[in-house]
């Protein structure tokens, strides 16, 4: 299968579970489908970041040798939300290594300062603030502090994560 044709192809989640499929838990594979979210080209990186949130709900591991380069990648200007929604939403489920949880933190405390982002995608950066706050309990101040202030203009989905991430802040403080 050429990955590339085929999300232009069409853009639908049976294409999407399609590629997924055929992508498996093969390394390779998963790297030719991020190099094409790297290429930040509407719509091939969008519908790229989209497949691969579908591979790494299944094969959470294929991003952990990408984590440094994506995370380099989402903090240059002009990604599209998409492509940022996507990637926060895989970030969420992995354990950030050590050495990069201070640019990944910087990253998810912008996203959800910058009111601009989707409230998924900002809700995603809050559930990565909250993993990074487990392993440096000394932030969880300062991302409730965070929370908090975009607690009452936020969405009702924006709330009930935020509700939630408190809670567990709170704990980590104690």
């Amino acid at each position: 299968m050429n990955i590339r044709e085929a999300l232009l192809e069409e853009h639908s989640r049976s294409q999407s579970d399609l590629i997924s499929a055929y992508i498996g838990n093969h390394r390779h594979r998963f790297a030719e489908l991020i190099s094409l979210v790297y290429t930040n080209e509407d719509p091939l990186a969008r519908r790229a970041a989209w497949t691969m949130g579908h591979c790494c709900r299944e094969h959470p591991e294929l991003i952990v040798p990408h984590l440094d380069r994506l995370i380099e990648f989402l903090a240059e200007p002009g990604i599209h939300p998409a492509i940022v929604r996507n990637a926060f939403l895989v970030l969420q489920t992995v354990d950030i290594p050590a050495a990069l949880q201070g640019r990944i933190f910087n990253l998810c405390y912008e996203c959800i300062d910058a009111c601009e982002q989707t409230i998924a995608t900002r809700v995603y950066a809050m559930t990565i603030l909250a993993g990074i706050c487990r392993s440096e309990p000394e932030l969880a101040g300062e991302v409730e502090l965070l929370i908090t202030q975009h607690f009452r203009d936020g969405s009702p989905g924006f709330k009930s994560r935020a509700r939630h991430i408190r809670r567990e802040l709170k704990k980590l403080r104690v």
